[in-house]
């Protein structure tokens, strides 16, 4: 199975290391920070251990739940994942599938439930991600099950086939949008794309063709890339059923094209899935972030790196407090990968920002934190997984 090696144990790519106790053990870069932020992330963002509150929309995303759940099977916390999802199970799934409802908090009445039952595309694979992970790391029947559920689900509500191509809805909301415009479009968002996924999705889920969406997927990251000057995702585009093109979803306005707040999580989704399939530079993951040095290119020209990047090409005045820095250095790693320069750029671009306590930048939202948290572990997925293929080279025969 190619996705053994996304597990946390690395010994033999499939039998998971004994856990090793932190305090006991020097950590290297960039597990040390990961190490320090997930205790701080505990701490701070996960309420009475269970659920994880939204500083935006206040009471429970689902996003902020599935983000727990990688990030406790990432660090072999069992007892975190199970009482995240617990908790999940309990109040955010519905009846209609094996999903869970986008947002959950006090109704007017005070009593508090589910607030809006539809799904959040983005949360729901990395839920099932998460538990597909869960369910192998620790040899769990019942996780397997579960995951083979969400993941049915996941083709069933959010993968639309049209054109003869695949599509991955952000969710019913954006299709219902578009009907409301009377937009003959499908809306896309690329920081959905999470083809490492889809490969472990595949193998749990034969019956549906994860292999052609993951194809497609890339397809459709280049062509919604290629709308904009620096050629890096946008925030949201969208497929013309009338044109057949790939342009600017026309039911949205112009804040929903930068690279910003959301297209940078392409980066930590490439760099994931160049660590599972270890491509040897050839893989679509590294093809299309050598073929897109946009970021680098803005990073070398103006000594900063901003909030977004506007359609136009435009910076916004404002610096990222992490989101674009995180991506960065992910591209970085996948094109050059080397722990000694990962870890001189990190201290360039985010070390510099990151608290004695464990906190980067602001502790004002758990989205921040969590997000440059996933990049950082694929960038050490990837690493781990470069350093056991050269170990595993036989040695050289001296030339005479």
């Amino acid at each position: 199975m190619v996705w053994l090696c996304l597990g946390i144990g690395l010994t033999g790519c499939g039998q998971a290391a004994p856990p090793q106790p932190t305090e006991h053990r020097q950590a290297s870069w960039p597990e040390a920070p990961l190490e320090k932020s997930y205790a701080y992330f505990k701490r701070r963002y996960i309420e009475n251990g269970e659920r994880v509150p939204s500083q935006t929309f206040g009471g429970v995303v689902s996003e902020g739940q599935a983000y727990a759940m990688l990030m406790a099977v990432w660090m072999n916390d069992r007892t975190q994942f199970e009482q995240v999802w617990t908790w999940t199970a309990a109040n955010m799934m519905t009846s209609k599938s094996f999903l869970p409802a986008w947002h959950w908090g006090e109704r007017d009445d005070k009593s508090t439930g589910i607030l809006k039952p539809e799904n959040a595309t983005d949360a729901d694979e990395d839920m099932a991600f998460a538990m597909a992970l869960a369910a192998k790391q620790w040899q769990h029947e019942r996780y397997t099950q579960i995951a083979q559920e969400m993941i049915r689900d996941l083709w069933k509500h959010h993968v639309i086939e049209a054109d003869g191509r695949y599509f991955l809805s952000p969710g019913a909301y954006f299709l219902e949008h578009a009907q409301r415009y009377n937009a003959p479009e499908i809306i896309l968002n690329p920081s959905y794309f999470a083809p490492a996924a889809y490969r472990v999705f595949a193998e749990l889920d034969p019956e549906h063709p994860w292999p052609a969406l993951i194809t497609e997927g890339y397809r459709q990251l280049e062509a919604c890339s290629a709308l904009t000057p620096y050629k890096l995702p946008p925030d949201w585009c969208a497929y013309n059923l009338q044109t057949h093109q790939y342009q600017w979803a026309l039911s949205f306005g112009d804040d929903r094209k930068p690279f910003g707040y959301e297209a940078f999580r392409v980066f930590y989704r490439l760099t994931l899935d160049e660590a599972l399939t270890q491509s040897g530079g050839t893989g679509a993951a590294r093809t299309y972030l050598r073929g897109h040095p946009g970021l680098l290119s803005i990073y070398q020209r103006h000594k900063r790196l901003p909030e977004k990047v506007l359609p136009d090409g435009s910076l916004t005045p404002s610096d990222s407090t992490g989101f674009l820095q995180a991506a960065l250095l992910a591209q970085q790693q996948v094109l050059s990968p080397n722990r000694q320069a990962g870890e001189a750029l990190y201290n360039t671009l985010l070390g510099h920002a990151f608290k004695p306590h464990g906190v980067w930048f602001h502790d004002d939202n758990y989205y921040r934190q969590a997000t440059i948290w996933l990049h950082l572990k694929a960038i050490s997925l990837l690493l781990a997984r470069q350093e056991q293929a050269i170990q595993a080279q036989p040695p050289k025969k001296n030339q005479k």
